[in-house]
């Protein structure tokens, strides 16, 4: 768990009027400290081919180009290539350098950006931008300009490393191993593999293994854009536009996606409830100017009639009976749904989609679609859902061209609020990394600063290298919770030290499978009133076929056959193993199984234990055996595999249309993931290139 602190200004700062101002500031910065920056005329050295544009000519010498010009300092020789200005340090922050060469190539990325952008004002690309004045910035050139976004996006970067590279507070004060024997020194040695998955183990920031593979894929990526452009590869693109290596161009491009990978593991530690949102807007401060129009959520349970001829926008022709028989059939199914009892209104109903729902855009995601404007739903149920009065768990049963749908309302969002909520999100991330940056203050040196390459545009960008957190996974692998590290906590009448393997083992499934950090306290706290077996002082096992649904994943089904869980998990499916006496417990125990080894057909698992992994030699090579696991019982609880993209959804799930019926939904959907990313994307981008130039 990442800590992270609010830092509340007494007058809170406007994001929309920052992003404004910001570069303004940027640049404004750079009079004030007197930066002198020796001119750029010159083209990169090579056949001066500029990707996607006519090759670029020597430079004309310079004019004054506005009034008022005379009054700003700049340099007045063209600066060409040395290896010398390439090499020269030309900023730090604390410990990070910032060499001439990468300079260079985060200016090249600025004014690239600028290009991509396509929006007013930009300069004239084809001239020398030391002799264009920036209308941003009243009297400066636009390589000034561009040089200040350079020296702050880096120092920006380089700040959100420096606080991913310290030690991360642990702020869950359940958390608290080792009380009393050591135990992690006694029992975990430094070899195991669960040291890979272990909570909490990892002194400061790493990246997870979903980050880490596009990380390794950076330099593939690079060279595909390279190609794009009419470059043999990125070494070519790097020599010919900045006369740069590739490294360089490389580690700019990781140095700006890990930020952003940090950025996004640190804002989960930023979670305004609803008083402070609702202080915030009522504060006077929050931007109401986008109205207060309406968004609900949805579940819902297709019943198409069976037989029936289906169009491709998902239009049903069908006899009259068969008409008839999906009204039945859809009788049935909200008789089930309503008998259930067990579980909530809501999870009996995302259990049941999940499993009879014809809606493929949706089942696997218990029928749900999140935020939906008025007006995006086939035009039956977008006027039932935003009816006058309509209320949180309201449902009805209508038939529209598609089928009989079975709707029931999961929220009501206005607008005004959620809006509200994103922008003091913003605000409190944009406060954090201000306290990031001023932990490692930027130091300029001015007389080092050399451009040689000034206008080549037609290169990619830094951003067109970001991760692109489609179906994004905070958690890809199943991690370890320890039920030891809870030891005292109350579970039941016991404690999750001693009585608690069960509640950790859904811990561990829950945090997987929602992508969310569930610990075994959070889980204690929800569920021990209906799942703690007081005669038996232990986790009650119903917890895996009915609680699943509360979380918003599924239960597939439970076996007693090795062969299913083999095929589950080959599946990439992942399951609970109920013990009792046996290979890994004396009494009784419950273990996470979340993978399975052809080639010695041996099996992995997660195990709360901390005690296991002293004595079970299996976790040295992190597999088991099918005696193993079935020394203890067989019973497995295996779970409907992870779901990392919505078919419906138009960025994560692929095409619109095949994936849902075109009629269902007037308008591309996004799932909640999707939609969450692409607010942190804009965040992300907003802050780290909307900071003042200070220390310049």
């Amino acid at each position: 768990m990442i800590a992270t602190e609010r830092f509340r200004h007494k007058g809170r700062r406007h994001l929309g009027v920052i992003a404004a101002l910001l570069g303004l500031i940027a640049v404004l910065a750079l009079v004030l400290a007197g930066l002198l920056l020796p001119s750029a005329l010159s083209a990169a050295p090579g056949d001066a081919r500029t990707a996607g544009t006519e090759p670029l000519s020597t430079a004309p010498d310079p004019t004054a180009p506005t009034e008022g010009w005379q009054d700003q300092q700049r340099a007045g020789d063209t600066a060409p290539y040395s290896e010398a200005a390439a090499k020269a340090v030309v900023a730090t922050a604390g410990e990070a350098e910032l060499t001439g060469e990468m300079l260079q190539i985060l200016y090249l990325d600025r004014v690239n950006a600028c290009r991509a952008a396509g929006e007013a004002p930009m300069p004239d690309f084809s001239q020398p931008l030391e002799n264009q004045i920036c209308p941003l910035a009243e009297g400066l050139s636009w390589q000034q300009y561009f040089l200040g976004q350079a020296l702050t996006s880096w120092h920006a970067q380089q700040a959100a490393l420096f606080a991913a590279a310290q030690p991360q507070k642990i702020t869950e004060e359940a958390y608290q191993p080792d009380l009393t024997d050591n135990l992690h020194e006694k029992y975990i040695a430094p070899d195991l593999p669960v040291n890979d998955f272990l909570y909490q183990d990892q002194p400061c920031y790493k990246p997870n293994s979903v980050h880490q593979a596009y990380l390794d894929s950076l330099g593939e990526l690079l060279n595909e854009q390279a190609g794009q452009l009419g470059f043999s590869d990125l070494e070519e693109l790097a020599k010919e536009s900045a006369n740069a290596s590739a490294d360089a161009w490389l580690q700019a491009a990781t140095d700006y996606n890990l930020a952003y990978m940090y950025f996004t593991e640190a804002g989960y530690g930023f979670a305004p409830d609803d008083g402070e949102v609702l202080d915030h807007l009522r504060s006077g401060e929050a931007d109401t100017a986008a109205g207060a129009e309406e968004t609900v959520d949805i579940r819902q349970i297709l019943v198409v009639p069976r037989g029936a001829q289906i169009a491709a926008d998902g239009t049903v022709t069908a006899a009259p009976e068969q008409w008839e028989a999906a009204r039945q059939e859809t009788e049935e199914l909200v008789s089930r749904w309503q008998s259930g009892g067990i579980r909530s209104l809501e999870a009996e109903f995302a259990q049941l989609a999940s499993e009879e729902s014809d809606d493929e855009g949706s089942k696997i995601n218990g029928g749900c679609y999140y935020s939906v404007r008025k007006g995006q739903l086939i035009q039956p149920l977008d006027e039932w859902c935003f009816a006058n009065g309509r209320q949180r768990l309201d449902w009805t049963v209508l038939r529209t061209e598609l089928g009989y749908h079975i709707v029931l309302l999961t929220a009501v969002r206005e607008s005004a609020l959620e809006n509200a909520r994103q922008e003091l999100l913003s605000e409190l991330q944009q406060e954090q990394w201000e306290q990031w940056r001023q932990e490692v203050p930027l130091e300029v040196n001015d007389s080092a600063i050399a451009l040689w390459a000034d206008t080549r545009t037609g290169l990619p960008t830094l951003e067109q290298s970001l991760y692109p957190d489609v179906a994004h996974e905070r958690f890809p692998q199943v991690m370890v919770y320890l039920q030891q590290d809870y030891f005292y906590y109350p579970f039941g009448d016991r404690e999750i030290g001693k009585n608690g393997c069960g509640i950790t083992a859904w811990a561990m499934l829950a945090t997987y499978m929602t992508d969310s950090l569930q610990t075994p306290a959070m889980m204690a706290d929800r569920f021990s009133e209906q799942y703690f077996d007081y005669a038996g002082h232990s986790t009650n096992g119903n917890i895996f076929s009915y609680a699943p649904a509360e979380m918003g994943f599924y239960l597939d089904k439970m076996a007693f056959d090795l062969d299913e869980v083999t095929e589950a998990l080959e599946n990439g499916q992942v399951l609970i193993s109920r013990q009792q006496k046996g290979h890994f417990t004396s009494t009784g125990h419950f273990l996470v199984v979340v993978g399975h080894r052809e080639d010695d057909d041996t099996f992995q698992v997660r195990d709360s234990n901390i005690y296991n992994y002293g004595n079970k030699a299996g976790h040295r090579i992190d597999g088991f055996t099918r005696s193993d696991l079935l020394s203890g019982g067989g019973l497995f609880y295996i779970m409907q595999r992870k779901v990392t993209a919505i078919p419906a959804c138009a960025r994560c799930g692929g095409s619109f249309e095949t994936h849902q019926p075109e009629k269902l939904m007037q308008s591309d959907y996004l799932c909640e993931k999707c939609a969450a990313a692409l607010s942190r994307r804009d965040r992300f981008l907003s802050i780290l290139n909307g900071f003042p130039a200070e220390g310049v």
